[in-house]
């Protein structure tokens, strides 16, 4: 009775799964039936590796959109983003901004402008390639090692991975890995209550030498 919206990501993190088109669809449609807003996360936007990667406002233009240079364009840190409002709610949404922020630093600007260029692109498309060819490594890495794995990893740049073959507390686990083993993981109590002891988070962020060098520790440290 007190809810006033749904926040969803998509792609997300720490999933990497993606709303489809449908999914998108019937998530807005009940909103709406419950006279709920409909926020959606769109921040790893650009990076998925499917075909089709729908945005929330193409199947509900009363949607709120939430985007950031920080993923795709690799500006972490430049704290420069956007959101998507319906024109009724801009009005309220100026007045935060004015109040929160007032607005972007200009060289955090210049640097979105260059991001838009062709030859940027050039570029981050090939890391978006780089970051398929890792989670497809780390993704078979870790099967072969006894982890639960989806194959369905269709964004960003995580996997999120059942450790119970191995242990029942995620925090233990990951503290264990890191100070003995020197491999660096997220328990999956970061991200909320449910099931958070059974999961952890691996990151293919880094470049393929780190990630088979992380495997190998990570074997050394199961056996």
């Amino acid at each position: 009775s007190n809810t006033r919206g749904i926040w969803l990501a998509s792609p997300s993190n720490p999933t990497g799964t993606i709303l489809r088109r449908a999914e998108l669809e019937q998530i807005s449609v009940w909103a709406r039936s419950e006279g709920l807003h409909l926020l959606v996360d769109e921040i790893y936007h650009g990076l998925h590796y499917v075909d089709e990667m729908p945005s929330a406002l193409q199947v509900d233009s009363q949607c709120f959109v939430v985007n950031s240079f920080s993923k795709y364009y690799g500006m972490t840190g430049w704290r420069l983003g956007w959101v998507v409002v319906p024109q009724d709610c801009v009005e309220q949404v100026n007045i935060l901004a004015q109040n929160l922020y007032i607005s972007a630093p200009s060289m955090a600007q210049y640097a979105a402008l260059a991001a838009f260029e062709e030859n940027t692109t050039v570029i981050l498309e090939q890391r978006r390639e780089s970051f398929r060819l890792r989670g497809e490594y780390l993704c078979a890495a870790l099967k072969s090692l006894g982890f639960k794995v989806s194959d369905n990893i269709q964004g960003a740049f995580y996997l999120y991975a059942d450790i119970s073959r191995f242990s029942d507390n995620s925090e233990t686990f990951c503290r264990q890995l890191l100070e003995e083993h020197g491999v660096a993981l997220t328990p999956g109590t970061d991200f909320g209550e449910r099931e958070g002891l059974k999961f952890v988070r691996f990151a293919f962020t880094t470049d393929m030498e780190s990630l088979e060098l992380g495997v190998q520790r990570l074997a050394q440290a199961l056996q």
